[in-house]
This record gives structure tokens, sequence and C-alpha cells, in this order.
């Protein structure tokens, strides 16, 4: 008998004061996006509450009873969005993450973000979306940072960055483009054990899916950590990008992975063909809108090494 674990459609939380649809459900081998037709699959050693396997803690959802598991939507886990060109154009609380991991040793943060960008921006490059993204790194300090849609940082101030590498690439047969910087860590002058850099690490992806039928999706693959830490978890990272599957829209998932979004440049290719899968059909609910957008303070990066002010703490022990 097949076992899965739901993340429930809907849910509510007390901070948000509203219904905030999940963004996908944990299932007994791969977690599956409910809107869009993509999956994380699970490495052998993977399970649903840790599912890049062992070291690793799924940190946005929760499980109350031990068995069924709901996103966290509470403070730093939502962001509003502002969908200008609805009729009316409508500001709706959303999550941030689709799935958010943390890992203990070396400490880091992982996830996987799908963010709507504004019609108008369907065709922009990649390179122009990724400075964007850095010029959002710069003003916020951080590495995970809203972009498209999303509330835009309006800080005039703006921490040192370098950026060590831009590779285009591709992933699931996709238009991909990997980023790697550093960024100084503004919480290291208020913690001796943070370092003075954090690293990171964003493959966007020209989906091909739609949010609400006409705002087409980036999907963001991140990585965070102490800027020494990052050889190390690079294997890490490259499986992470093996695993991510993205299909089309009434079609199955098989054979649609692999990526060359590392290091090497050399594309890789699942090491089994993917299991096939009936993707979710799309579709949208419409919330009641907030009156205006906010950057929140968004769960990111673990702190102890890293010190973020972000991340929820991680798991003790190794």
């Amino acid at each position: 008998m097949r076992i899965v674990l739901l993340a429930a459609a809907l849910f509510c939380s007390a901070f948000v004061g509203a219904c905030i649809s999940a963004t996908g459900r944990l299932e007994q081998n791969r977690f599956q996006h409910e809107i869009y037709p993509y999956a994380l699959f699970y490495p052998p050693n993977g399970r649903a509450e840790s599912p890049l396997g062992p070291h690793y803690t799924l940190e946005n959802f929760r499980s109350p009873d031990g068995q069924h598991r709901y996103q966290k939507a509470g403070d730093g886990y939502t962001i509003e969005r502002s969908y200008a060109t609805d009729t009316p154009p409508s500001v709706q609380r959303e999550l941030f993450y689709d799935l958010l991991f943390s890992r203990d040793t070396p400490q880091a943060a992982f996830w996987i973000r799908t963010v709507p960008l504004p019609e108008a921006e369907r065709d922009r490059p990649l390179a122009e979306l990724a400075q964007h993204y850095l010029d959002n790194v710069a003003r916020l300090g951080r590495v995970a940072v809203p972009l498209g849609v999303e509330a835009a940082p309006s800080s005039n101030t703006r921490v040192q960055l370098r950026e060590t590498g831009r590779v285009p690439c591709e992933l699931s047969k996709r238009e991909a483009l990997r980023l790697d910087f550093e960024v100084e860590n503004t919480r290291a002058v208020r913690s001796l054990n943070a370092p003075d850099w954090k690293a990171g690490t964003v493959v966007l992806i020209r989906s091909g899916y739609l949010a609400r039928g006409k705002y087409p999706v980036l999907m963001l693959v991140g990585r965070s950590s102490a800027v020494k830490d990052t050889a190390l978890l690079e294997s890490d990272y490259d499986r992470l990008l093996q695993q991510l599957v993205l299909g089309d829209k009434g079609q199955g998932l098989s054979m649609k992975g692999g990526h060359s979004c590392h290091l090497g440049g050399a594309a890789t290719a699942p090491e089994e063909p993917v299991e096939s899968a009936t993707p979710p059909e799309s579709s949208g609910g419409e919330h009641a809108p907030t009156p205006e957008l906010e950057v929140p303070t968004i769960q990111e990066d673990a702190p102890g090494a890293i010190e973020n002010p972000e991340q929820p703490l991680p798991p003790s022990g190794t």
C-alpha cells in the first residue's frame, strides 16, 4: 500500500490572518508541487522528514501529530506578492519557500523557490534577472531575497558583495544560470561565532510555468553557508539539482532530470530513470488582498557558524 504524507492544501496562520495555499506535498519518494508539475525526488537514504538524507532537516514543514505534515506560515515564512495586471490588481500573502533545508555540520541552508515575475519580464534575459537578484542581496545582506512580484527592498544602504562565478547552463532541459557570490555578513559585528562573509549560490531556472495563468515563473535553487565550507557542500548541492525534475503539464516526469549547473560545467543525468508521475493540474486560488507590500524577515541560512537572523536553529549533533 502506498503511504503518502500529505501537506494540507489549505491551512491558516494566526500571524497571517488568512488561509494560505500550501506549495506542495511530501510523498513517499518525493516532494510534489501542488500547482507546477515539478518534483524533488529523495536520494536512496532520504525520507519525508529529511528529503536530502542524513544531516539535513526540513525547516519549513511541521508535524504536530507526527504523521501529517504542514507548511509553516508564520513570521519569516511568507511574503506579499503584487499581481498588478489582475482585474482588479491584487496583493496576496504567499509562502516564500517551496522547500527549506538546514544542515547541521557544516552548517548550511538549501532551498527551492518558485517566484512569479511581472508579465513584462517574460522575456527578460536571465543575466539581467541575476543582476537584479545580486542588487537585492547587497541591499538586504542575505542570500535568499525577494524577486519578481515580491516586495522589493527599499533600503539605500548596501553591504559588500563579491560575485565569484556566473555560468549559463540547463536543468531539466530548461534554460538556467548559476550565480555564485560572497556577501558581507552584517551579523559578524554582533557575534564572535559569525564569519565575516557568507557564500551564496543560486541557480535561476526559466521554468516555463505560469502563475495565475499569465505570470512567468522563475525557479530559484539556493545554497548559503560559511565561505570556508563551500567546497565541502558542492556535492550535496549538485545532488539537489540532479534530483530536481521539471515536467510539463499533462505529462509524466520520467527522464526529465539532469543538469549542467555545477562547477565543472558538464551535464549530469539521474543515476536511474526517474519514476513517472502525473503532475497536478494548474490552479490558482483567490485570497483577500492586503493593503500594501512589505519586506519580511525571511527565514534563511543556519545561525551557528553563519549567524544569520533569518533561520530557525538547526538540530544539534551530527
